[in-house]
């Protein structure tokens, strides 16, 4: 819960402050692709899934690499272990009876093994010298996990370059048909008044002028539409930009003819080989494939090499080490499926 509103409350005031910055007054196609790429909440995500990729590669590389570990306990012993000697019996000889022994019991003191309590300081170094595959296959998936982020940033990225780029193209070619709709209403204009003109000198008949009436009111509504269809089209390019809805800036970068030299076979080709998205699917694919092993070989042998030094305020124990060396093998025998469920 706490997360999620401290991510609300980021995503407000990162909204607020792009909100905030001055809107330009004129406007280029590789500005608004440029401003799309910086202001687009959706390709910021994909940069962070990056991050996160790239923390979870560092996870595993450590895992592979030596450890060393420190451990601070306090021990009470409700009961202290004690090790009890029952009585020592020793027969004696009697001088005024030689017949009859004398019988002495010794008592042996108690044998304290452990004080009640004591504070307990552990250091350990440790080193993984053999895991059936589980470690390197864990740093591979993570490699894997980076660089099918990196495509999947690309593609994001060409997405939405590619969307910034339809509208401000798509706003281009409305603000040129409302040109177009003006200049035509001048023109209609111009001949309702000369046909007015002509009516009052007799030259034409008034069906004349009514139907340069009519003309007229409909190229007003041609362009009312053409203005609607303007506004829209820069909305709809505004929202991507994730800019203030008010006054559009100037789009500067004109329409022009572009050839295009491939076919569509040619076009599905090219698209299929140099799509991102696709190259990151394979890449998380193959992830999941390594993954997969690295959970298998939980079922395997596991070899780890550790040497242990610690020191205690008082003796725990008289017989447990203060350092150790210790050569490991870990085998899950029996682990009711989990490894095996794990891979698949």
């Amino acid at each position: 819960m706490k997360r999620a509103l401290v991510s609300t409350l980021l995503l407000a005031i990162t909204c607020l402050s792009l909100s905030a910055q001055p809107l330009p007054e004129e406007l280029t196609l590789e500005q608004a692709a440029r401003l799309a790429l910086e202001r687009n909440l959706e390709y910021q995500g994909v940069l962070k899934e990056v991050d996160i990729a790239l923390a979870r590669q560092r996870q595993a590389q450590a895992l592979a690499q030596p450890r060393l570990e420190a451990r601070l306990s306090w021990v009470h012993l409700p009961e202290v272990p004690a090790l009890r000697v029952p009585p020592i019996g020793l027969r004696l000889p009697n001088p005024a009876n030689p017949q009859s022994p004398l019988q002495l019991n010794v008592p042996v003191p108690e044998l304290q093994l452990a004080k009640a309590d004591a504070r307990r300081a552990t250091l350990t170094f440790s080193v993984p010298l053999y895991t059936s595959g589980r470690l390197e296959n864990a740093i591979r998936a993570a490699s894997l996990g980076v660089l099918a982020s990196d495509e999947a940033t690309r593609g994001k990225a060409s997405d939405v370059v590619l969307q910034v780029t339809q509208a401000y193209l798509q706003a281009v070619l409305a603000q040129r048909v409302e040109q177009v709709h003006q200049q035509a209403l001048e023109v209609v204009q111009a001949h309702l008044q000369q046909a007015e003109a002509l009516y009052r000198q007799g030259l034409v008949a008034q069906y004349d002028v009514l139907r340069a009436q009519a003309e007229l009111a409909t190229q007003q509504k041609r362009l009312t539409d053409a203005r609607n269809g303007r506004e829209l089209a820069l909305s709809a390019l505004l929202n991507l930009l994730n800019l203030p809805q008010g006054e559009a800036p100037r789009l500067s970068t004109p329409l022009r003819e572009v050839s295009f030299p491939l076919s569509y076979e040619q076009s599905v080709q090219a698209a299929l080989e140099s799509s991102a998205e696709l190259r990151a699917l394979r890449l998380k694919a193959q992830a999941q494939q390594v993954l997969a092993r690295a959970a298998a070989a939980e079922a395997r042998p596991q070899l780890l090499f550790s040497v242990n030094v610690e020191t205690l305020t008082r003796d725990l124990s008289a017989i447990e080490p203060h350092a150790s060396l210790t050569l490991g093998m870990r085998w899950n025998l029996f682990d009711a499926g989990y490894a095996r469920a794990a891979a698949q």
